[in-house]
């Protein structure tokens, strides 16, 4: 639009001041959006490696345990113990598990065939279907 209204300008008409000037405000509002976002990308890269920083100083495994009555987590910050009541569906996606928890937005357990071996997967995968389409009977 700058471009535009000098072009306009040159050519000796007013209306070009217009452009000009519309197109200085989109000029500042993308500058000021950019400095924005590479602050907030800063700030989540800063995050994200001081969380990987935190995991490998801790030296721990993730533990999941299949039980009967509950589905166990814990890791280096959080420990859950969850009925499997609470899943409302699961999924595999690109040899992927995903426990999908009934609450608020999307959360979910992620377990990854190439973590546990094709196996163990196979097992994990099963044993979850049947606990997860058992509640919906």
């Amino acid at each position: 639009m700058i471009l535009v209204g000098g072009l306009i300008i040159y050519g000796e008409n007013n209306t070009g001041f217009l452009l000009v000037a519309i197109g200085v405000h989109y000029l500042m509002n993308f500058y000021t959006y950019y400095k924005f976002y590479q602050k907030s990308r800063k700030s989540y890269l800063d995050l994200m490696n001081a969380e990987i920083f935190k995991h490998k100083r801790s030296n721990e495994n993730h533990l999941w345990e299949f039980d009967d009555l509950f589905f166990r987590y814990k890791d280096h910050k959080y420990e859950a113990k969850i009925k499997w009541e609470v899943f409302k569906s699961y999924r595999v996606i690109e040899n992927n598990l995903f426990l999908d928890i009934d609450v608020g937005t999307n959360l979910a357990f992620i377990l990854g065939e190439s973590e546990i071996g094709i196996d163990d997967f196979k097992k994990a995968t099963e044993f979850v279907k049947e606990k997860v389409t058992q509640k919906h009977i």
